[in-house]
């Protein structure tokens, strides 16, 4: 969480102030170099995937481990003055995207050590691709409709983000079942008590900050290649699958798009 236990070291590395695309050259041969010298050696279970400025979390099958960089704790992802709602909507869906991971399709393929090993049942994969090809049909009536922010996104990434998808639906479902829990035994030390809080009640602020996560101005396309959909549809074509949404604001009973919701439990 927050930083590595070791920093990169870049003592050996020459920078230019005259010199910008230089420096970005001479950093990433550096780095190329850097990693070759590991091969042959023992891995480093301590080194970070990603750098602490980095809007992400990530999942380490081999590792089973997940990292959470200092950028991802503060707003709109976590604010320690704000209640439990709003961070749970939040850094708390992210870090439950993250643990859907270990038991999707691809973390089925490692075991608890990180060892190649498939651990699931036939039974497991076909329950699994049997609720998950509700996931891949909702894209692609969204694709096919252009609608949910999906203006240049083919039908066939459904196949190619499908993954993301559910482990998004799955995060916001933990995340909500740990506000509920919070509900019920009380909030966390120091956050601000339950209850309306600007006018939104704790249900509203959970959602509308996982919203807020996905707030962008960019390319909608996934181009193709990217595995995660469009941020619009991240927060649309998840917040379709949860009736609390629609009773914590309150929808009209024709925005209930009951019949062709999705859910992996």
């Amino acid at each position: 969480i927050a930083y590595p236990a070791q920093w990169d070291d870049y003592a050996g590395l020459e920078i230019k102030p005259d010199d910008p695309l230089g420096n970005i050259l001479r950093a990433r041969t550096y780095r190329y170099r850097r990693n070759l010298a590991k091969i042959g050696k023992p891995i480093d279970k301590t080194e970070w995937p990603v750098p602490v400025t980095a809007t992400n979390a990530y999942y380490d099958s081999v590792q089973n481990a997940i990292t959470v960089p200092a950028a991802l704790l503060q707003p709109p992802f976590f604010d320690p003055k704000a209640d439990d709602g709003t961070n749970l909507g939040s850094l708390g869906a992210v870090v439950a995207h993250e643990l859907a991971h270990a038991i999707d399709e691809e973390g089925a393929k490692y075991d608890a050590e990180g060892r190649r090993r498939d651990w699931w049942t036939a039974e497991d994969y076909w329950q699994f691709r049997q609720r998950a090809s509700c996931f891949i049909e909702q894209y692609k009536r969204a694709a096919a409709q252009h609608g949910n922010g999906l203006v240049n996104a083919r039908e066939q990434d459904a196949f190619l983000t499908a993954g993301e998808i559910i482990a998004d639906n799955i995060g916001l479902k933990v995340a909500l079942l740990a506000l509920q829990a919070e509900e019920t035994t009380g909030s966390s030390p120091g956050a601000p008590a339950a209850g309306a809080i600007n006018g939104l009640t704790p249900e509203q602020r959970f959602f509308t900050a996982f919203a807020r996560m996905w707030c962008e101005a960019g390319d909608r396309a996934t181009g193709g290649s990217d595995v995660h959909p469009p941020a619009e549809y991240r927060v649309k074509g998840v917040l379709q699958n949860f009736p609390e949404f629609r009773e914590a604001f309150a929808c009209a009973q024709e925005d209930k798009p009951t019949a062709n919701a999705c859910t992996m439990w």
